[in-house]
């Protein structure tokens, strides 16, 4: 149904909008839990290799869920922010070891 499809588009662009505003907090948290453990031998090229991947699985992540929306098989409010939380999670646990450490 074409205006089932267009509601779809329509939340999920509006979710999309605040999810990606977010993303940048939350690289932001990930970044300073990270560097706070680097090593200082490796820490220009393995910063620049964490940075990459770390962009490619979000991206992965966020494109993927995006496509279950569209399909209709996600909501799209869900689907918009499930890399979102995942990302958080992954930068609260490394920022606990961080202060646990």
């Amino acid at each position: 149904n074409i205006n089932e499809k267009l509601k779809i588009n329509l939340i999920l662009e509006w979710q999309r909008r605040w999810s990606l505003s977010a993303t940048c907090l939350i690289f932001a948290f990930l970044g300073v839990s990270l560097g706070a453990v680097t090593n200082k031998r490796t820490a220009r090229s393995g910063s620049l290799v964490i940075c990459i991947s770390a962009i490619v699985v979000y991206w992965a992540l966020y494109v993927g869920f995006e496509s279950l929306a569209r399909a209709g098989h996600l909501p799209p409010s869900i689907a918009a922010w499930v890399a979102n939380f995942a990302f958080l999670a992954f930068a609260g646990y490394q920022f606990r070891n961080v202060v646990e450490s």
